[in-house]
């Protein structure tokens, strides 16, 4: 019985271990104020909200913080503070 349960195991691992791994996310940009300088510059405090998943099972809520800084309209800086939750579905 012991040889059944390890082969059935092992076969299970053997197919999920050749698998491709995919990822979704799904959030939300908000943007909390802006503040324009007379350079072309504009600085915003911004967050981003919101959940994944994987193939896997695995799932979670997503919450980033963070400040942007661009330059005629162009990305010059963004700096994030993450905070991920994960919930995994152990089979």
């Amino acid at each position: 019985m012991k040889i059944f349960f390890f082969s059935v195991l092992g076969i299970v691992f053997s197919f999920s271990a050749f698998a491709d791994y995919s990822y979704e996310d799904i959030a939300v940009l908000k943007k909390y104020g802006t503040i324009k300088s007379g350079q072309n510059s504009e600085y915003s405090i911004i967050s981003i909200i919101g959940h994944w998943s994987d193939n896997v099972g695995s799932f979670g809520k997503t919450e980033c913080y963070g400040k942007l800084e661009s330059e005629k309209k162009k990305l010059s800086y963004l700096r994030l503070y993450v905070k991920e939750s994960l919930k995994m579905v152990i089979l």
